[in-house]
Formats: C-alpha cells, sequence, structure tokens
C-alpha cells in the first residue's frame, strides 16, 4: 500500500482499509494495532507501517484460506451446502 502520510487519523485508516472505523477500534483495543494520541490532543494517529505490518496476505504458506463465513478450509474438509 502506497501513502505519503506517515500517520493516519483512523477515519482514514479505515477509508484506506474498506473497514468500519468501529473495526479498527477493535486491534487497537486488542494491542494488535499500535495507535498515537498526539500531544493533548483527542486525535489518534497511526503509523502507517503499522498498518501495513497488520495485514497478511491470504494463503501464505502455512496461512489457511479462508472459507465461507470465515472458516478456515483444511485440505482434507469436504464442503456441504
Amino acid at each position: 500500500m502506497e501513502s505519503s502520510r506517515p500517520s493516519l487519523t483512523i477515519r482514514e485508516t479505515a477509508a484506506l482499509l474498506a473497514l468500519s472505523t468501529r473495526t479498527i477500534h477493535r486491534p487497537i483495543a486488542e494491542g494488535k494495532l499500535k495507535a498515537y494520541q498526539v500531544g493533548g490532543e483527542k486525535t489518534i494517529r497511526i503509523k502507517r507501517e503499522d498498518v501495513d505490518a497488520l495485514l497478511k496476505p491470504v494463503g501464505a504458506e502455512g496461512e489457511t484460506p479462508i472459507g465461507r463465513r470465515g472458516r478456515g478450509i483444511s485440505p482434507t474438509s469436504t464442503e456441504t451446502s
């Protein structure tokens, strides 16, 4: 992902990833995404490099591809409708 800005607001991060702001708040609360409060401002900033580090390629070596409804699909499983 390319961006000239070194840090993003929660709203900008959500727009970049096509997610809701609530979805961005979740990994911050879980400690999976670092966020920084700038000075005494209420505005929270997220470093672009931290957003990039959170992303994982689908189907990467050792990763199970995501199936329907978020269930992992193992090579031996059979799908039934």
